[in-house]
């Protein structure tokens, strides 16, 4: 069905298509400073909006009040800084938006009723997908004990993911209709109601889809962490220090033993997440005070003779599946077996390492 271009133009020309709008320039912290972010300003301006409105008419020295209350609240802030650069760019887009009385109505429903609810709504969404993966990966890890940490790694970020997805969710079925009953009771009509309601879904998906990239793919340092923990095995983490060794090699935690050896730790999924460029030798090891490298890798397609030969000579030992065929392969080969061990025995070879 090919929608009319004049019901299209005549929807889209309704002072409430600004809501988006509005909702998108009060948050962009690039453009206008993110002030819409800050929710008790906002509810200033809102609190300050609705005492001035019924004074307020379509006469243009009576709308010029009203912003300039708008703009005064805005620029409370220091001037010549970059945030007040910011508010003024904002201030200077919002002085063309808001010609009549009814464009300062849709603007006070867009930040009372969109922009306000969604920080709270957004503040209720975990920033990280750990907590939710930590509660899944213990019950693995206390069912199937040591033969679970591959199942533990592969599935760390997938329900970390779905854990926070549907707190998104839940956020999202409360919100809606919440806010559909607020545009019922103010008597808006049908259109009006439904540029709120899609500004009010597509503003929350687009600012939780930004959150959603902040915990992509959520360390799995977190996970090599639980892991140790939860079979009593201490690791401290690296230090953040850039031109530390872990710049190079990424290590997840380092655990060391009571004669002072240390290892490095690593959980990934494959070898090419962590080892794209890397060029070592024993030596870097070495001088970093650490006596090997262990790689755990459950998905091992891309772990080749080759790079299993050169990371080995360099300290490297790779934890495979037990039951995958490249594990199988790479063990039947004279040249790396030494460098490639079953994945069931990383938490009883770490136990060695530590009574050593």
């Amino acid at each position: 069905m090919t929608a009319d271009p004049k019901a299209v133009a005549d929807l889209l020309a309704d002072p409430f298509d600004n809501v988006y709008w509005f909702a998108r320039m009060f948050v962009s912290s690039d453009q206008y400073g993110g002030v819409g972010t800050d929710s008790k300003r906002v509810s200033r301006l809102v609190s300050v909006l609705k005492q001035l409105l019924p004074d307020v008419t379509d006469e243009p020295a009576s709308i010029e009040g009203a912003k300039e209350a708008v703009f005064e609240i805005l620029k409370d802030r220091k001037p010549g800084t970059a945030k007040f650069a910011q508010v003024e760019r904002l201030c200077a887009e919002l002085d063309s938006l808001l010609a009549t009385k009814r464009d300062l109505e849709v603007l006070v429903v867009t930040l009372e009723h969109v922009v306000v609810p969604t920080n709270d709504m957004l503040a209720r969404i975990p920033d990280s997908d750990v907590q939710f993966a930590e509660t899944k990966a213990k019950e693995f890890l206390k069912a199937k004990g040591e033969h679970g940490v591959k199942d533990v790694i592969d599935i760390w970020d997938q329900i970390g993911a779905k854990g926070s997805l549907e707190a998104e969710r839940a956020q999202i079925l409360q919100g809606f209709p919440a806010l559909r009953g607020t545009m019922q009771a103010q008597g808006l009509s049908h259109d009006e109601a439904d540029s709120v309601l899609t500004a009010f879904v597509q503003e929350f998906e687009r600012r939780v889809g930004q959150k959603r990239k902040g915990r992509a793919g959520g360390s799995l340092a977190d996970v090599t962490g639980l892991i140790l923990k939860h079979f009593g095995i201490e690791g401290e983490s690296p230090s953040p220090d850039p031109q530390h060794i872990t710049r190079q090699l990424e290590m997840d935690r380092i655990v060391s033993n009571a004669q002072g050896r240390k290892i490095g730790i690593s959980c990934k999924r494959t070898s090419r997440e962590r080892w794209k460029q890397i060029r070592t030798s024993p030596e870097v090891l070495e001088a970093a005070g650490f006596e090997e490298m262990w790689a755990v890798v459950t998905y091992d397609r891309d772990v080749s003779m080759d790079k299993v030969r050169s990371l080995g000579k360099a300290g490297f030992f790779f934890y495979l599946p037990d039951d995958s065929q490249k594990y199988i392969e790479l063990r039947q080969e004279p040249q790396v077996r030494h460098y490639v061990r079953p994945l069931s025995g990383f938490v009883a070879d770490l136990r060695k390492f530590l009574v050593a």
